[in-house]
C-alpha cells in the first residue's frame, strides 16, 4: 500500500485529502482529522469487507428494483395487448351488428314490397 496526498487540496482554504491505495482493494478517501483512515492493508480488511458487503447489498437492491420495474412493464404490455384485442373484437362486433341491422332493414323493405304486390 502507498499513501498519496493530493497537493491541489493542500492550501489554506481547503481540507487536504489523503488516499490510501491498495492493489487488492482500491482507494479510500479521507479528509484531515478522519480517524477512520486506515493506513495498512492488515487493519483495513474488516472495513473493506463491510464496504464490499454494503456494496453487494446495494447491488442486490438495484437488481431487485430493476426486476420489479421489468415485471411492471411486462404487466403493462400484457394489459395493452389485451386492450388492443378487446378493441379489435369490439370493432368486429360493431361491424357484424351494423351488417345485421342492414340485413334486417333490407329484409323488411323486401317484405313490404311483397305485401304491396
Amino acid at each position: 500500500s502507498q499513501l498519496l496526498t493530493s497537493p491541489e487540496f493542500n492550501d489554506s482554504t481547503s481540507t487536504s485529502v489523503e488516499c490510501l491505495v491498495s492493489p487488492d482493494v482500491g482507494i479510500r478517501v479521507a479528509s484531515d482529522g478522519d480517524e477512520g483512515l486506515i493506513r495498512d492493508s492488515e487493519n483495513s480488511a474488516p472495513s473493506q469487507l463491510s464496504t464490499a458487503s454494503e456494496h453487494s447489498k446495494e447491488l442486490d437492491f438495484q437488481l431487485a428494483e430493476k426486476d420489479r420495474i421489468i415485471a411492471e412493464m411486462q404487466k403493462k404490455l400484457e394489459l395493452a395487448e389485451k386492450d388492443r384485442i378487446i378493441a379489435e373484437m369490439q370493432k368486429k362486433l360493431d361491424e357484424a351488428e351494423d351488417h345485421h341491422k342492414a340485413k334486417l332493414k333490407k329484409d323488411k323493405e323486401e317484405e313490404k314490397l311483397v305485401v304491396e304486390v
